[in-house]
């Protein structure tokens, strides 16, 4: 599972660009719930709610999180 800066650099090696609001926003359940964290904020609702907060980069980056947390990878681009 990608850390919160592991997510922040793949998705600027990826995209170019980064939100990070939108990793730590998707992310803020893993305190309480553990690696199992995937269960909130991690589906269609929490990227429509990425969407709403940060417009359709929002959404891109919402997507990107969670291929990344699916362990989706592009060739040159590691989480570690």
């Amino acid at each position: 599972m990608p850390t919160g800066q592991q997510h922040d650099r793949m998705t600027i090696e990826f995209l170019g660009w980064n939100l990070p609001g939108v990793h730590r926003s998707m992310d803020w359940a893993v305190r309480v719930i553990g690696p199992g964290h995937q269960v909130v904020m991690h589906g269609a609702v929490a990227v429509r709610a990425m969407e709403l907060l940060y417009g359709r980069p929002g959404r891109i980056v919402a997507c990107l999180h969670i291929l990344q947390d699916l362990r989706i990878q592009w060739p040159g681009i590691r989480p570690g």
